[in-house]
């Protein structure tokens, strides 16, 4: 070979090896944003299919393996070859997973409608349920035996309510823009209702009445 020849390969290496690097580092990127697909997935109720790529990942480490054996030995040509299926297959499996994550969230998200309208029927059923108690009590004296059956009532349904509550806890975290509502609107239904149970106890009505109205 002619000095500029080698001097050319000197040149051409030290690109190779760079984009050999970035290879490697996009091809850990893939890896990682495949467990995190994974792990989503398993969190579905009814998780999809994922596609297998344990034969792609073990193509591209054979081809980024040539690449870097190539490298060593001064084979730029076999090396940059070898790079360019690695990054081919990076691209076809990058393209899988992709494809993957949309179908996840697309169930992700039909899940949560569903959630969500369960939670609503309940949320409303539950106002009813107040709203009754409230007419119950604003119709029956303290001395009257049916009194302590509205705590007994009121406690029952601050039961209830915790159902409610986990469910939309649970959405509240698979729906970050919800969170810091749920989360304040929860708290203020809890400080009124143990109020309002709080107060019935003692046997203040009209306090008791509104704090059932907060709820």
């Amino acid at each position: 070979l002619s000095k500029e020849t080698e001097n050319a390969k000197q040149q051409e290496n030290p690109s190779l090896k760079e984009k050999q690097d970035a290879l490697n580092k996009e091809f850990e990127n893939i890896k990682n944003d495949l467990k995190d697909i994974e792990k989503k997935n398993n969190e579905l109720e009814d998780p999809n299919k994922l596609p297998d790529t344990g034969e792609k990942q073990q193509s591209i480490e054979n081809e980024m393996k040539n690449s870097s054996n190539s490298l060593s030995g001064n084979k730029n040509k076999k090396a940059s070859q070898s790079q360019k299926n690695a990054a081919n297959l990076m691209k076809e499996m990058s393209d899988q997973l992709e494809a993957s994550q949309q179908e996840m969230e697309e169930e992700n998200a039909g899940e949560d409608i569903n959630s969500l309208r369960n939670i609503l029927e309940n949320l409303v059923e539950a106002s009813f349920e107040q709203e009754n108690l409230i007419n119950r009590l604003g119709n029956t004296r303290t001395t009257d035996p049916q009194y302590v059956k509205i705590i007994q009532d009121q406690k029952k349904l601050q039961d209830n309510l915790q159902v409610i509550e986990d469910s939309l806890f649970a959405l509240s975290k698979r729906q970050a823009q919800i969170e810091s509502f749920v989360n304040t609107e929860i708290s203020s239904i809890n400080d009124n209702i143990a109020k309002a149970i709080e107060s019935l106890n003692n046997r203040y009505v009209g306090s008791a009445a509104a704090k059932q109205q907060f709820a």
